[in-house]
């Protein structure tokens, strides 16, 4: 065999062999290519993945957020109206009971005696859901508020028929200055002057009382002087046509208080008015530095 024969015989496998390792290399590369590719098209599903959960997190931490702001402004809004339905009531009431003491009328002061027991229950009603709604702080300063104005209503509602039987009985002292002199030229008897002068002379009595004296049992001598001069206002109250049984009485207990009591009396009136204004002063400043932080 000729050298060309061997050549090409030898030639033979090592075209084989170099074919098989270029396809062996070829393979390789191609899985590596593929694995390299399903690397990183699991990364990036991995980071698809990690991103919609961030976005998703995201918007529902958004949510949240919303959903608690909305929550506060709600909160907020609830309490104010509460608030201001409380301050309402509570100058309703005051109002109510400022009505009844300045009536004259005994039938509108009925009425009148009725709408402030509605008030009340309305600032009761209000003063309990200020109570439900918090906080503490503004519940104490509520509170204040009711008792002010609760405990001046009551002062008022006291004085209201003594504030009536004295307009009653000052109307009649008018009628007699004015329409009796002229009937009998001023030789009638006076009834109205005539408790006027009983009243005074019982109020003397009490006036006439030391001040030391205030402290200890009357003496049986006063107590009788007392009642005398009771006795004699109360017939003479009788004799004036106008008045009713009501105002009598009234006229009578205020003219059995010195005026030692009635400036007390006057005084705690004042003062339950200062303790309203008072009381609802902290109270609106109180409501507005809780909506302010809120």
């Amino acid at each position: 065999m000729d050298l060309q024969g061997i050549g090409a015989i030898a030639a033979v496998p090592t075209t084989v062999v170099v074919g098989v390792l270029a396809w062996w290399g070829a393979s390789r590369q191609a899985k590596a290519a593929a694995e390299a590719g399903r690397d990183q098209a699991r990364s990036a599903l991995v980071a698809a993945q990690e991103q919609a959960q961030s976005a998703y997190q995201a918007a529902l931490d958004a949510v949240r957020e919303q959903a608690r702001t909305d929550h506060r402004h709600w909160r907020s809004n609830l309490r104010r109206d509460t608030w201001a339905a409380f301050l309402l009531a509570a100058s309703r009431y005051d109002g109510a009971a400022v009505e009844l003491h300045e009536l004259r009328d005994e039938e509108r002061a009925l009425e009148a005696a009725r709408a402030l027991d509605q008030a009340h229950d309305a600032l009761a009603e209000a003063f309990a859901i200020v109570e439900l709604e918090g906080p503490s702080g503004m519940v104490s300063n509520a509170q204040a508020l009711y008792e002010a104005v609760t405990r001046r209503a009551g002062q008022l509602t006291e004085m209201a028929p003594l504030h009536r039987a004295t307009h009653a009985f000052d109307d009649l002292l008018d009628q007699e200055r004015t329409i009796v002199p002229t009937l009998d030229g001023g030789g009638c008897h006076h009834p109205a002057h005539d408790a006027d002068d009983s009243l005074h002379a019982l109020g003397r009595l009490w006036d006439g009382i030391p001040d030391d004296q205030w402290e200890r049992s009357l003496t049986n001598e006063q107590w009788e002087a007392i009642d005398d001069a009771r006795n004699a206002a109360q017939a003479a109250l009788n004799a004036c046509s106008g008045l009713s049984p009501e105002h009598s009485r009234a006229l009578i207990d205020i003219y059995s208080r010195s005026r030692r009591d009635w400036r007390s009396v006057e005084d705690h009136a004042e003062a339950a008015q200062v303790q309203v204004d008072a009381a609802r002063e902290r109270f609106v400043i109180a409501a507005r530095e809780e909506l302010s932080a809120g």
